[in-house]
């Protein structure tokens, strides 16, 4: 690369010239190559600053703030919050970047983002550039997770999404099952695998949050996706998501916080190992053929290792400390089906339950069937909630009944032979 080119920053200031900041993320080596922090530059309202600087040739994310310092007004970026704020200008302020004489951002008035103050949390706004520079697939640029923050199994960790680490700035973060990657900025951590089932959990959070774990820091790759979650798990009432999955002894994994819908927050995230769930199944009540069984998950044995079972190539995930209900089926050679019967599905959260298929009690994370996605409204007039499989004759089946994000409730099941 070369030595350095320049970077250049316009801005004109409106009436709060001490609420403006930026900063611009080397996103090739993950530092933070420049910034100007509030009240450092820019001190007078309604003034034009051009400031010149040199940086390394590389890709860059520019991110700009308006920061109440005091929390004392709603900051919303470069425009006036009142009549009386832009009396005798002509206008909102505004800002604009150059790399090697490119424009390469520009903008003014109201930010695209808008953070609203909690907790601790100063009201802000911010707009953000990502992805100027050399090329995305020039080989000196990494992946954003190459600056993880290490944690350790058995650890908690308070984190944020805002100013977090730009998700987009080099590659694109693949989509994990349903944790649809949407944010601007997350959070990354590593944790090296032990050999055992792993659980991320978030908690106390004051966004929707998502998790997507993977394999490997090269976004390029195929099948780098081991486990993501969006709504799930022991804090899901918080915005909370819990992601298991098994952890290969010594391999790093990447763990990505981040937000639905582009939401951003402050979050706990908890790293721990989870028991397999062996034999966990071997006091299943048989399921007897064209003989509806009430049952319930309420005070019912617990997951205590957590896994996903497929469903139509995505995965639905069974989260640790969940209540379940076990029930067996002998195979006939024949296609059977697993049915709750949906006007006796009561509780449940109105989120109502779910069917997961096994064929084996020995090692149920490896051994899952089938599973069921379809919920139904409890109180609704129709619908279905099934697993169907083709059976082999005399093989021991194991149908567990599940809530979604682990609520809880009374059913009645039923398991028939289909024709042929």
């Amino acid at each position: 690369m070369k030595e350095c080119v320049d970077f250049t920053v316009d801005i004109l200031t409106d009436n709060f010239p001490e609420e403006t900041s930026w900063k611009l993320l080397n996103m090739c080596t993950g530092e933070e190559q420049l910034s100007e922090d509030q009240g450092s530059l820019y001190t007078d309202p309604f003034t034009s600053y051009s400031n010149n600087y040199c940086v390394p040739d590389s890709r860059y994310t520019f991110i700009i703030e308006d920061v109440s310092p005091d929390n004392s007004r709603d900051a919303t970026g470069l425009d006036c919050s009142s009549a009386t704020d832009c009396s005798g200008t002509d206008g909102p302020g505004t800002y604009s970047v150059t790399l090697k004489g490119t424009e390469t951002a520009s903008g003014g008035g109201k930010f695209s983002t808008q953070i609203p103050a909690f907790k601790s949390r100063k009201p802000r706004s911010k707009e953000v550039t990502s992805g100027i520079g050399i090329p995305f697939d020039d080989p000196t640029c990494q992946s954003p997770c190459r600056v993880a923050t290490p944690i350790n199994i058995g650890s908690t960790t308070q984190g944020t999404t805002i100013d977090g680490v730009p998700i987009s700035s080099v590659q694109v973060a693949p989509t994990c099952d349903r944790a649809e990657v949407t944010s601007a900025f997350g959070a990354f951590y590593q944790v090296t695998g032990n050999g055992q089932n792993l659980v991320a959990s978030t908690c106390n959070a004051d966004f929707d949050t998502q998790i997507s774990v993977y394999n490997s820091c090269d976004f390029s790759q195929e099948n780098i996706c081991e486990a993501g979650n969006d709504d799930g798990g022991r804090c899901f009432t918080d915005g909370g998501s819990q992601v298991v999955w098994q952890a290969l002894d010594g391999n790093d994994y990447y763990i990505l916080v981040h937000g639905n819908g582009g939401q951003t927050g402050e979050f706990e995230l908890s790293m721990d190992e989870v028991d397999d769930d062996e034999s966990v199944c071997e006091s299943a009540a048989t399921l007897e053929l064209d003989t509806p069984i009430s049952g319930t998950t309420i005070e019912g044995p617990t997951v205590t290792g957590g896994f996903s079972c497929t469903y139509d190539q995505s995965d639905v995930s069974i989260f640790p400390g969940v209540n379940v209900a076990w029930y067996k089926v002998i195979g006939t050679d024949n296609q059977l089906r697993a049915e709750l019967t949906w006007e006796f599905v009561t509780g449940f959260d109105n989120s109502l339950a779910r069917i997961a298929l096994f064929s084996s009690c020995g090692d149920i994370a490896s051994s899952c069937v089938e599973a069921s996605f379809y919920t139904l409204s409890v109180g609704a007039t129709g619908g279905e909630i099934i697993v169907e499989w083709q059976s082999d004759s005399s093989v021991e089946y194991y149908v567990m009944v599940h809530g979604f994000r682990g609520v809880v409730g009374s059913f009645e099941l039923s398991s028939i032979e289909l024709p042929p």
